[in-house]
């Protein structure tokens, strides 16, 4: 759904003939809407509905918000840093999310809804039909995530009946919070799968070691832990 506009709501999707109307992308989708309406013409490429008209804008000097009297002369507040964890997202100067952290997340979300090799193509067909991702990046991410996950370390991971959770969730013995990627269990061997977009970073491997750490503090003796770095095709056993 559009976000409902304050004025006026201005909608740009490729052009598309009527033959090839598909409800997986925008453009299909309204193209499909303008048939029903029997509004379509394969020459026209600039639809309009409503009055583009200007909207009366208020005077701002003959209005003056009243005052609003402080809730609180004084607060108290008592240190929380060391009680509550909070996990931001990279930000740049003006405090939006960046666009590498935002594919970043993309990424993350539709690997947590792959468990086989056959879930890839759903996976990434759902987040381009939201809009999330392009056309062209989903195919060009089902490429890459297909060549890491039929690569000899990560084949037997990601078979059909297998034990294995995504985003897992652990405690260490601090009673901190950690979530692997992937974690691969059987009987008492256990595989750790992180996924990463971009370069390599020593973090990384720190941060798989810690998971691995904790899982074998939960009884798995044979623990092994691989670094995906998707953008590269490059796996990294830790």
């Amino acid at each position: 759904a559009f976000t409902r506009p304050v004025e006026k709501l201005f909608v740009l999707t490729k052009f598309q003939t009527s033959g090839k109307f598909s409800e997986k992308n925008l453009a299909g989708f309204i193209g499909k809407f303008l048939q029903a309406e029997g509004l379509w013409s394969d020459t026209l490429k600039t639809y309009s509905f409503g009055e583009n008209t200007e909207k009366e804008k208020e005077d701002k000097d003959k209005t003056t918000a009243p005052e609003i009297p402080p809730l609180f002369d004084t607060y108290r507040s008592n240190a929380w840093t060391d009680k509550i964890a909070v996990r931001s997202g990279r930000r740049d100067s003006s405090g939006e999310l960046t666009l590498a952290s935002a594919r970043g997340s993309h990424i993350h979300s539709i690997m947590e809804q792959i468990h086989a090799v056959e879930d890839v193509s759903p996976a990434v067909d759902k987040f381009v039909s939201s809009g999330e991702i392009g056309q062209d990046e989903g195919e060009a991410l089902k490429e890459k995530i297909l060549r890491v996950l039929n690569a000899p370390e990560l084949i037997p991971c990601y078979q059909q009946g297998i034990s294995a959770r995504n985003e897992c969730a652990m405690y260490d013995d601090q009673g901190r919070f950690f979530r692997a990627d992937r974690v691969v269990l059987e009987k008492d061997t256990a595989t750790i799968i992180d996924f990463k977009t971009g370069k390599s970073h020593p973090h990384h491997v720190e941060q798989i070691s810690t998971y691995k750490t904790i899982i074998r503090q939960m009884g798995y003796k044979d623990v092994k832990s691989l670094l995906v770095y998707l953008d590269h095709g490059k796996i990294e056993l830790v």
